[in-house]
């Protein structure tokens, strides 16, 4: 595959040590094509508001850079490990992605590109020190949104963003790993997860980075790698997360570019739900329970057109029970639905979580609830 003039400098610009996201995307507005800020004299970069010491480093730095090198490089990463190239042009590019401030220019992927723009997708990120209980929601949580054909987005950090990964993949899923490190072999952080990483790919799932293959890794990468994660999906989950850490700037980043914040509230006794609870308290959902229609799988419907019942759905005697409740074409709440069946809630609310699932019946809004036709 052909390699543009654009992607190559783009990449070259990235390869820069002294690479900084804001100024990158300033001279990008400014010039208007990555190989105009490449080429810029001290004197052009100074008009576009660079300070001198820092115009000067830009032109030096890129005398160390042979942008050929850079091209066969990166012809070299699309033989070997299949790397894919997606500028912000290209019709693969995610419309989500694009709503955010600071998008990617270019993004750098390996594996199944298509599930950048998957019709149901979640951001699931948090602690790196993960508990048995961070470990257990994520379990449940992702179990249950696979079912609903989910692809799962998350880091691929230690903790939270690798039960999901795992999770997904065990219950197989589809999963994205959005890196802050580039997506070359040799270069993924952690690099323990190198496996994991090869696992997500060999099940179908996606790595994608925007920093380019050469690029320093530094710690300011996660931040900004954050954006990404929360930008390609409507919804952001927050499993376990202290009070400064990168989840809530990933929360931050998610409300900033108007998704939905869902938070998994916990003990007032923990650091680690200290930054959950915080969000809950400052307007976050709290992600209760897979089986709550209420409050946790309303965004499944995002933005969608449900299609028809599947075929091969088979009800067991309690579904059946529900699904009977609305033989009249009546708009139910779900108290209609447990009044009427005598279920327990709890027991009804799982089962109603079900059916929606399985787009039997659909969530109508305001707790109602009306069978899928």
């Amino acid at each position: 595959m052909s390699i543009s003039e654009e992607i190559v400098f783009i990449c070259a610009l990235q390869s820069l040590p002294s690479f900084q996201l804001p100024r990158f995307h300033r001279l990008m507005k400014h010039f208007g094509n990555a190989q105009a800020v490449w080429e810029a004299p001290v004197q052009e970069l100074r008009r576009a508001r660079v300070k001198r010491e820092n115009a000067e480093l830009l032109v030096k730095e890129r005398q160390n850079i042979r942008v050929e090198h850079i091209r066969a490089q990166l012809v070299q990463l699309q033989q070997n490990q299949q790397l894919e190239l997606v500028h912000i042009s290209d019709e693969r590019y995610p419309a989500l992605l694009k709503e955010i401030a600071q998008p990617p220019y270019l993004l750098y992927c390996r594996g199944d590109v298509s599930l950048l723009n998957a019709p149901r997708t979640i951001s699931i990120v948090g602690a790196r020190k993960a508990t048995r209980y961070g470990k257990d929601v994520v379990h449940e949580a992702v179990q249950d949104l696979v079912r609903a054909s989910c692809v799962t987005v998350s880091g691929l950090a230690f903790g939270i963003d690798a039960a999901v990964h795992t999770e997904t993949l065990t219950a197989n899923g589809k999963t994205i790993a959005v890196l802050g490190s580039s997506v070359r072999n040799e270069e993924i952080y952690p690099a323990s997860h190198l496996t994991l990483a090869h696992t997500i790919l060999q099940k179908g799932g996606l790595l994608v980075s925007e920093y380019a293959p050469g690029a320093i890794t530094y710690p300011a990468n996660f931040p900004d790698r954050n954006r990404i994660i929360a930008g390609l999906t409507p919804a952001t989950l927050i499993v376990e997360a202290s009070l400064k850490s990168g989840s809530l700037i990933t929360a931050r980043y998610a409300r900033e570019s108007n998704r939905e914040v869902f938070a998994v509230p916990g003990s007032i006794f923990s650091t680690l739900s200290e930054g959950t609870n915080f969000l809950i308290s400052h307007g976050a959902t709290p992600w209760l329970s897979c089986a709550s229609v209420t409050d946790t799988l309303q965004y499944l419907l995002f933005n969608q057109e449900l299609g028809s019942v599947p075929a091969g759905v088979i009800l067991t005697a309690n579904e059946k029970h529900i699904v009977d409740c609305f033989a009249n074409g009546e708009l139910l709440s779900l108290d209609d639905v447990i009044e009427r069946t005598g279920l327990p809630a709890q027991q009804c609310m799982s089962i109603v979580s079900s059916l929606v699932l399985n787009t039997v019946l659909e969530d109508a809004g305001d707790d109602l609830l009306r069978i899928h036709v």
